[in-house]
């Protein structure tokens, strides 16, 4: 039901400022409905990403490169690389990653704003 609802949200608010998701349950079905509601989301609108939950690739690089984004929660599992980081309205970012650090390298020539 979670995963559904999440699926919905754009359809609901298709120029969503603000996507605040916690206590998410950590499993594919969830990953896989927050990376499916960021690929049509509104690049241009939406200012704060604050979701506890992994990404698919293509999500990833979606995220990491939106222009008007302030604030980023993001959570990274294993040894997930991250694409080159253009971010350049960031004021806050905060990341959680089990092991590895293998998604710094996408930060090696950011574009990061504040």
């Amino acid at each position: 039901m979670v995963a559904s609802t999440i699926a919905r949200l754009l359809t609901l608010c298709p120029n969503i400022q603000f996507l605040v998701l916690y206590s998410l349950p950590k499993n594919q079905v969830i990953a896989a409905a927050v990376s499916e509601l960021l690929l049509p989301c509104n690049r241009d609108t939406l200012q704060s990403f604050l979701v506890d939950s992994q990404l698919n690739g293509d999500a990833r690089g979606i995220l990491f490169k939106l222009p008007k984004l302030q604030y980023l929660w993001a959570s990274i599992q294993g040894s997930t690389s991250l694409p080159p980081v253009e971010l350049p309205d960031l004021e806050t970012i905060c990341v959680v990653w089990d092991s590895g650090r293998d998604w710094l390298q996408g930060f090696r020539g950011a574009t990061i704003g504040n």
